[in-house]
């Protein structure tokens, strides 16, 4: 399935990279590029406690857990660096 080769293909990525700029008006919550989620009750959660997260659909989880994962976040607008 094409679901499982993606899931193959990104964990197997030697480190990712993930970036949130602090004063992004473009993207919301501005927290996305580092797979935060949004709640039933409409607060931000961590991606630790998403479902994607949680359920490894797409090896990110499996990334993380390896320590392949770093954040990063920037004082700036969205891609104004």
């Amino acid at each position: 399935m094409k679901f499982d080769q993606n899931k193959k293909q990104f964990s197997s990525l030697n480190k990712v990279i993930l970036v949130m700029f602090l004063q992004d008006e473009t993207i919301y919550p501005m927290c996305s590029p580092q797979f935060c989620g949004i709640n039933d009750s409409g607060h931000i959660v961590p991606m630790e406690q998403t479902p994607e997260y949680i359920g490894d659909y797409f090896g990110l989880k499996t990334l993380n857990e390896a320590g392949k994962i770093i954040m990063k976040t920037v004082d700036a607008g969205h891609i104004n660096l």
